[in-house]
């Protein structure tokens, strides 16, 4: 069975959002309502992605549902409330494997950096303080 799927809001400059399996296949949909065809084996991740198929908009926007930006985001946090360097690469970003695995979903390091940015220029309340995770050389104090 073909199904077409659209991205309203993907992690590429576009729109598009970029898919990208373990197995080593890819896939682009793009931000078009006339949507693509995809493959099964990417189905499950566009959809966990914000992919909607064709036909179904009206009814994505009436359920609100899942909002995969505010997941990124309050993962983020809790990774700053943890106060693990591990948790960071070592220009401050998140680690996209231990974010990936607090969000229960795949990540693209483009939509992580996104987030990150927009918590960064955020004022007010919600501002996220930086953490320097670079570490000091064993043995010297």
């Amino acid at each position: 069975m073909a199904v077409k799927l659209w991205s309203p809001k993907g992690d590429m400059d576009d729109g598009s959002t970029f898919l990208s399996l373990t197995s080593g296949h890819t896939c682009i949909i793009p931000h078009d309502k006339e949507g693509v065809e995809v493959p099964l084996r990417f189905r499950k991740e566009a959809i966990a992605r914000g992919c909607i198929p064709v036909g179904m908009e009206e009814e994505a926007d009436e359920a609100g549902g899942f909002d995969r930006s505010k997941v990124i985001r309050d993962n983020i946090k809790i990774m700053l409330e943890d106060d693990d360097s591990a948790n960071f690469t070592t220009d401050g970003k998140p680690a996209i494997d231990k974010l990936a695995k607090l969000c229960g979903f795949q990540l693209a390091r483009s939509e992580v950096n996104r987030e990150w940015d927009a918590m960064m220029k955020e004022d007010g309340d919600e501002a996220v303080e930086v953490l320097n995770v670079t570490s000091e050389p064993k043995g010297k104090k």
